[in-house]
């Protein structure tokens, strides 16, 4: 088994403290919602993109975790998007396509306002494009995938213009998950991640980098470990929202922080 990776990703405005479970609100205003956006594909259309054993399943227990947390006022169901790559798993689900994705990342990355949470979880493939990377849709291809994945500028397009303060983005994806002839410049791997700093290229009111923490399964370099039912950082993750990560201070007090998760 490879070693898991477990990075957290600090910017210059320091680590987001927004707390992920339940019952530790009290920090937030009483109407600030979360914004959720869960990405999940097993098999894509183009066969030279290597599969996912468990992305689809894990998404789904990551779903049931936060939808069991609804009716503590810590998530609503109108602001939460699940993307799939077959998405007859999950009731409102939708099929994972770029168009789909897209327009997920658009409606939470616009709406949050400053109090609100953003949550982005994405697990599947990716592969380096152009000086950058992008992450594969259902509905991509490896030829053609500066115009039919998500590249890195399409979310940084997205994050720069971002208001909220309180942003999540937890990723299992291998920037090497394909198998191709085509020679592929890996080195734009060095940007990977890079899209998440909220600082666009295009854009010249982003001066700082966002506060956010990215939780990523490894160094986007190479697949996570796996169990027999699914990877073993998004069953970390789960125990650990759970509670099992509620350590800090003298006592659980109910509420699991990023620190405290990492």
């Amino acid at each position: 088994m490879k070693r898991l990776r477990l990075f957290g990703v600090l910017v210059l405005l320091g680590l987001l403290v927004a707390p992920l479970s339940a019952g530790a609100a009290s920090g937030r205003k009483a109407d600030a919602k979360t914004w959720v956006v869960l990405v999940g594909i097993d098999q894509y259309g183009d066969t030279g993109i290597l599969p996912r054993r468990h992305a689809e399943a894990d998404v789904k227990a990551f779903y049931d975790l936060i939808t069991g947390r609804v009716n503590q006022g810590l998530y609503q169901r109108d602001s939460i998007k699940v993307l799939l790559g077959k998405p007859e798993a999950i009731p409102g689900a939708q099929k994972a396509t770029r168009e789909n994705i897209l327009a997920a990342l658009d409606g939470a990355f616009g709406q949050a306002t400053e109090d609100d949470t953003v949550l982005l979880v994405w697990l599947g493939q990716g592969a380096p494009v152009g000086n950058a990377t992008c992450y594969f849709a259902v509905d991509s291809t490896i030829e053609n995938r500066a115009q039919d994945a998500i590249t890195s500028a399409d979310i940084e397009t997205r994050f720069s213009k971002i208001k909220s303060q309180r942003i999540c983005v937890i990723l299992d994806v291998n920037f090497r998950g394909y198998k191709s002839d085509l020679e592929l410049p890996e080195f734009s791997l060095d940007r990977r991640f890079q899209e998440f700093s909220g600082i666009s290229e295009e854009s010249e009111d982003a001066t700082l980098p966002k506060p956010f923490v990215l939780l990523s399964a490894t160094n986007g370099m190479e697949a996570s470990a796996e169990l027999e039912e699914g990877s073993l950082f998004i069953a970390l993750i789960q125990e650990g929202l759970r509670g099992k990560a509620d350590k800090f201070g003298d006592e659980a007090d109910g509420g699991v922080t990023i620190d405290e998760l990492v």
